[in-house]
């Protein structure tokens, strides 16, 4: 009897330890899967929003300020600069000949002495020679700072306007046109015609409204070879005229070839002048 209630004893005391130890295992599982959860929670997903919204942050403030400070105006280092920049244009570019536009620094400006409005700021570089339709003048600060600026050129020009429309070998007359004050690039200056026409025609067609350029003009040949014309020669006692052949054809100015009856010469030299008429030379 007494055997039995020991066993009994032992039974009980395994019992309870069995039960102590797997209470602490089901402990320790539950806090390694707490911290397992919060791990992964803390780690992955805020650290990649951080990221990005730093970096489309910084992007935009980059963007901001490239164009603000270029393009807008409102670089304050630049607007106190500005002023100092029209008043050099203003003395240095003559608004009869050219039209300009002030473009605004080459770069971002970050900073500037000569931003104060009371510093001393040297300005140079326009060139009124220059073909160039985008020219960079200087701003230099006391301390020896420099800033490139942009400055947009055009050029006035008096332009024949054509007010009808003209077709190919047409002889042009000035009555058909009208001049027009222009603005236009300064490499293209030289590109038109200017009045009085002369004995030409015109090689192209050309609309009412649009400028005559100097490509499309052919000097008339107002003597043609085989026709009879008259020279002269003259001193400053002395004028002759003569009866002579054209040998050559010519345009007002050009040098042509003539043979002249009552000259004892095979053929001269005659400078046209004018229909039928040349001068000896």
């Amino acid at each position: 009897m007494a055997q039995k209630k020991k066993n009994k004893k032992l039974y009980f005391h395994f019992i309870t330890i069995g039960l102590f130890f797997s209470c602490i295992i089901l402990f320790r599982l539950n806090i390694n899967a707490e911290e397992t959860s919060i791990s992964s929670n803390t780690v992955t997903a805020p650290n990649h929003s951080i990221s990005d919204a730093t970096s489309l942050s910084e992007t935009t403030s980059k963007t901001a300020t490239l164009t603000n400070s270029v393009n807008h105006d409102t670089s304050p280092f630049w607007l106190n600069l500005k002023p100092k920049v029209i008043e050099y244009l203003s003395k240095n570019i003559n608004t009869n000949v050219f039209k300009y536009e002030l473009i605004g620094p080459t770069m971002p400006m970050k900073k500037f002495i000569g931003n104060v409005p009371n510093a001393a700021v040297s300005i140079s570089g326009f060139n009124p020679n220059s073909k160039s339709d985008m020219q960079t003048i200087i701003a230099k600060a006391a301390n020896g700072e420099i800033i490139s600026i942009h400055i947009k050129i055009a050029k006035y020009r008096n332009m024949l306007i054509s007010k009808k429309n003209h077709e190919p070998h047409e002889i042009l007359s000035i009555n058909n046109f009208q001049t027009e004050k222009r603005t236009i690039p300064p490499h293209d200056y030289d590109l038109y015609a200017d009045a009085p026409l002369g004995n030409v025609i015109i090689n192209t067609k050309l609309a009412i409204g649009s400028p005559l350029k100097k490509n499309m003009l052919t000097q008339h040949k107002i003597i043609k070879s085989g026709e009879y014309i008259r020279v002269i020669s003259e001193s400053r006692h002395l004028k002759l005229e003569f009866r002579c052949q054209a040998i050559t054809s010519g345009t007002v100015g050009s040098i042509i070839t003539v043979k002249c009856p009552d000259i004892n010469k095979a053929s001269v030299k005659a400078k046209v002048e004018d229909l039928g008429l040349a001068r000896l030379l």
